[in-house]
């Protein structure tokens, strides 16, 4: 299962259909994120305020592997907070993620 999101997240990426960091949160308030991917290793604080966020604009989150594992996903450094712009892969991911529990 964990080869699955991590291709739907690569496909989000080579799609432009991403937004990486907390500038997730400015296209929250702009309706324009469907799904936040948060990394388990973030820090608790960077936690707190991005699902603080989440639950304000009413997006759904999860919580998947560590900001190496992202950034490796999509060929970036590390990557602690993925916003996912494509509402079809978000909810892709999301039941994956629900298969995966």
């Amino acid at each position: 299962m964990l080869k699955k999101i991590n291709s739907y997240i690569y496909f989000a990426f080579a799609s432009k259909s991403i937004v990486l960091g907390e500038s997730t949160i400015y296209k929250m308030a702009k309706n324009k994120v469907y799904l936040v991917i948060l990394a388990s290793d973030l820090s608790l604080n960077s936690q707190k305020k991005i699902i603080a966020k989440c639950e304000e604009y009413h997006v759904p989150w999860i919580h998947y592997e560590t900001k190496d594992t992202l950034g490796n996903i999509i060929n970036k450094g590390n990557v602690g907070i993925i916003g996912i712009l494509n509402q079809g892969l978000a909810k892709a991911i999301l039941q994956s993620a629900k298969e995966e529990n």
